[in-house]
Order: structure tokens, then sequence, then C-alpha cells
């Protein structure tokens, strides 16, 4: 019966387009120790067809910035932004079309050896399609307790918008907007780092991101976005159907 009924969503969830936050998870590493590695591992099995993106923020001697995962699979770049206040440096990596697994592990690698401080992010949603990245940057900074990205837009009706934020010194976040529309907090370390997401049913033109830290530091943003493509993944166990 849980099998009809776990099929029975997943085909609803395909005939309405509906974009499923399937995974969130994060690891950090503090200051202290160099290291050229740092993973984090999914708390539920992955699904075949679905989008991992991954935020990576670090400080230190990083050299060359790379994701891959215990599949073997090699993770595409959709944004960096290098060397901000601190040191610090943040990066979104992405793997579409994924092969559903048990306990998949996702490791950020640092080819200078001397990452310091290290925060990896992971979220999995529902979106099928080897081509989903649509939107990359809306990059600001400044200081207070108020984060606002620059103005953001996206090409696609039914998207997942994911913002990034950090500051240089320990805070915690609270969601604030993404294009108007109350976003949700779905990972917080505590420390440096927030990320806030919002699935969007309508095109976003010139729309900003906001995000409130516990503490007055400065602070930096960023924004990528995925796209629901047309068709089901084959995960679904629907074929014919033009609904993703």
């Amino acid at each position: 019966m849980r099998l009809i009924l776990g099929a029975l969503v997943f085909a609803a969830q395909c005939l309405s387009g509906a974009i499923i936050l399937v995974n969130h998870t994060y690891t950090t590493a503090p200051n202290g120790t160099f290291r050229g590695s740092l993973a984090t591992a999914t708390p539920v099995n992955t699904v075949t067809g679905d989008v991992i993106a991954v935020g990576v923020m670090a400080t230190g001697v990083l050299g060359t910035v790379t994701v891959s995962d215990s599949t073997s699979a090699g993770y595409a770049s959709a944004y960096s932004h290098a060397s901000g206040g601190s040191g610090q440096s943040w990066y979104w990596f992405y793997l579409p079309n994924i092969t559903g697994t048990t306990g998949l592990t996702v490791t950020a690698h640092f080819s200078g050896g001397g990452a310091t401080y290290v925060f990896v992010g992971l979220l999995e949603y529902s979106i099928g399609g080897a081509s989903p990245l649509d939107l990359a940057g809306g990059y600001a900074s400044g200081s207070g307790t108020a984060l606002t990205s620059a103005s953001f837009s996206t090409s696609a009706p039914n998207e997942v918008v994911i913002a990034f934020g950090s500051n240089t010194s320990f805070s915690s976040y609270s969601a604030g907007t993404i294009g108007g529309a109350a976003a949700t907090m779905e990972i917080t370390d505590g420390n440096l780092v927030g990320i806030e997401d919002l699935v969007v049913s309508n095109i976003q033109t010139g729309k900003t991101a906001t995000m409130t830290a516990s503490g007055s530091f400065t602070w930096f943003i960023g924004v990528v976005s995925f796209r629901v493509s047309g068709a089901c993944p084959a995960w679904q166990g629907l074929t014919g159907v033009g609904c993703r």
C-alpha cells in the first residue's frame, strides 16, 4: 500500500509540474585546520532524474574548486565569486539527471589544500532535464543585518530560485523574500551561511532576494535558479506526459 501511495503522489507531482525539495543538508568545518576537501551526505535516498545544487563557501588558499560525488559524477559550475570579505569565496555547482542512490556523499575539493573555514550545502529538487540551470547571478554585498541581492530575472514560469547569503562573522539567518514573496530558509549553519528558496510559478523580472542575519557585519548574497523542462523523468513511471 505504501508503495502504491508513493507512486500516486509522484505521479500527481509530475502531472502538476510541482517542484519538490527532496534533500537538503550541509557540513561545516571551522577555522584552524587546513584541508583539501569537505564532504556532506544526503539524509534520504536521492531520486533518479532530479537535480542537485551544491553551495560552497570557503576561506583560505583554495586553488581550483570542484565538486564530485560517490557515484563518480562530476558537477558543473553554475556560479563563483572569489575572494570577498575575510577572504571568503562562494560557489554554486549542480548535477542534472542524477542517478538515484542510497546515502549519496558529495565532496567539495580544493586543489590549493589550504581551505580553512568551509561550508558545503546540498539541495535536491524534483526537476528533470539535462539543462535545468536558468539564472546564476544577483550578487551584492553590503553591511548590517539586512541582506538584499542585486536584481535578477528568470526566463521560465516554473522555477526554484535559491539565494545564498553569508557574512564575515558568526550569524544565523532568517528567511526574507524572493521576488517579493516569502521564502523558506532551508539551511542556516549558525555561523556564516544561510540558504533560502522559493518555487515561483511566474517569470521573475527585475526582482531581488532578501534575508536577515542575526549579527551586523559585512555580508554577501547571490542567486541561482533551476527551471522545469518539458518531460517527466523516467523514475516517475510516466511516458508521453509533457509536465516537466
